[in-house]
């Protein structure tokens, strides 16, 4: 009898565990539904933008003002080159790893906008090392036609940027339009990627546009169906838990009157 309530009492805690994991197991499949529904809603966001014809910078501003997420929106302006020397912004293209390379450039406005010239791979073919710093872009007036990228935060993975050894990792334009010594206050508080690369310098356009994977309702099913394989286990140990129950005691209750009758 002793052994049949010990056995009842862990019946009852893997009962606690089994509800426990199974509401873990739907709030992960809930969660990645919630995903699938974000993720469905910001790649319909990213195609209209790619689909829209190119804004004027005053009207990205505007939105910007109003709160919207630009990133993306696609920008046509003109602007002059300095003649700066390049920032390298660490990308990977098509695989191969290399630079964005980034340089202030002026408005008409009076404003300065940091720009996306292009990728170059970190080794050409001739094996030799491209430290951006080796050329400095050119001088003169520029017709662009580009992507906006607002500054983000990095991530979790993200190495930190070392504007010391000229070295970015994710876009912080306030540390970029310091290291030229330029007035924050005419800084545009974005930059814009070139599609079509610096050409004299041997850059290419890379673009920034993520490429979503949305694999959220196969993890969904996954989970629930983690969930539903463990009821069902649950189930078949409580039915084959509660049969042996019911043959101890029934062999007890046997034993208990074979005592009573060699007794009388």
């Amino acid at each position: 009898m002793v052994i049949m309530k010990a056995r009842y009492w862990s019946l009852i805690k893997l009962t606690c565990l089994v509800l426990l994991c199974f509401t873990l197991l739907l709030y992960l499949g809930m969660w990645q539904l919630r995903r699938l529904s974000w993720k469905e809603e910001l790649s319909a966001d990213l195609d209209v933008k790619w689909n829209k014809a190119p804004l004027a910078l005053s009207e990205v501003d505007k939105l910007h003002r109003e709160g919207f997420n630009i990133d993306y929106f696609p920008v046509k302006f003109e602007a002059v080159l300095s003649g700066s020397p390049y920032l390298r912004f660490y990308w990977v293209h098509e695989g191969k790893p290399g630079w964005r390379f980034i340089v202030p450039v002026h408005l008409s406005d009076g404003r300065i906008l940091m720009l996306d010239r292009g990728f170059s791979e970190m080794y050409e073919s001739s094996g030799r090392f491209v430290t951006g710093t080796l050329f400095e872009s050119p001088v003169g007036e520029v017709a662009v036609v580009g992507r906006v990228l607002r500054s983000h935060s990095p991530g979790f993975f993200t190495p930190a940027n070392d504007p010391g050894s000229n070295m970015w990792y994710w876009p912080d334009i306030l540390a970029m339009s310091l290291m030229y010594g330029l007035d924050r206050r005419r800084v545009v508080p974005y930059l814009v990627s070139q599609e079509e690369g610096d050409a004299v310098a041997g850059l290419v356009w890379s673009e920034f546009f993520p490429h979503l994977s949305n694999r959220h309702l196969v993890y969904a099913l996954q989970w629930f169906g983690l969930a539903a394989v463990l009821i069902v286990i649950y189930v078949i140990f409580v039915f084959r838990t509660l049969h042996e129950f019911s043959v101890g005691k029934a062999s007890e209750e046997k034993t208990e009157r074979r005592e009573r009758n060699c007794g009388n």
